[in-house]
């Protein structure tokens, strides 16, 4: 099988992350974030996840993540996406912290999987701001956002959602009434947060 179109082969051969002591290193998936790709591997009865599966009418994913800190759940979602948006045309993305800083990691993150591709496999960007990437051929996209008091995405139709550190956002009820107008019928949700407190 071509490796770019296994997930996990894609990721640990051509993704690479900063490590805690700042170093350039191949993505590894830890424990925790095994266990999420082993979920999706239930839910469709699989051995590999595939571009050919996630193409699928029927692939839909719904993650509530309840994490603790520095387990690379936001790095395991943030890979996945840029995969696909990698290689499905018209996708769009929205990834979203609870601050601005927050939203500037993923996005550092997200901007470093590109960077650091095999130069052989690099695509032209259509956008690259502190905003958005977006690739020229398959025109899909990643954009960043940060949760405000107000409605986001009501407007746009998303395919793939990433919401990390939800607990802190200043008005969940308002951000994600919004935010599931555009993406009602999104391939996935992954929604994903530390806890804030006993039962908050």
């Amino acid at each position: 099988m071509n490796p770019l179109l296994d997930f996990e082969l894609f990721a640990q051969t051509c993704l690479k992350i900063k490590s805690e002591r700042g170093d350039i290193v191949p993505l590894e998936f830890n424990s925790a974030q095994k266990k999420v790709i082993q979920k999706i591997k239930d839910k469709y009865k699989v051995k590999r996840i595939t571009i050919d599966l996630v193409a699928r009418v029927d692939f839909m994913l719904r993650f509530i993540i309840l994490k603790a800190r520095q387990q690379g759940i936001s790095t395991l979602v943030q890979a996945f996406i840029f995969w696909v948006l990698y290689l499905l045309e018209n996708q769009k993305a929205l990834t979203m912290g609870h601050k601005t800083d927050a939203s500037n990691n993923l996005f550092d993150m997200y901007s470093r999987y590109y960077k650091y591709l095999p130069k052989e496999l690099k695509r032209t960007l259509k956008k690259d701001n502190e905003k958005k990437i977006q690739y020229l051929k398959t025109q899909s996209e990643n954009k960043i956002d940060t949760a405000g008091a107000g409605e986001i995405g009501r407007s746009d139709t998303l395919q793939f959602i990433h919401a990390t550190e939800v607990a802190f956002y200043p008005d969940q009820k308002v951000t994600f009434g919004g935010l599931m107008q555009g993406a009602k019928l999104a391939k996935a949700h992954f929604i994903e947060s530390t806890a804030k407190g006993y039962n908050l």
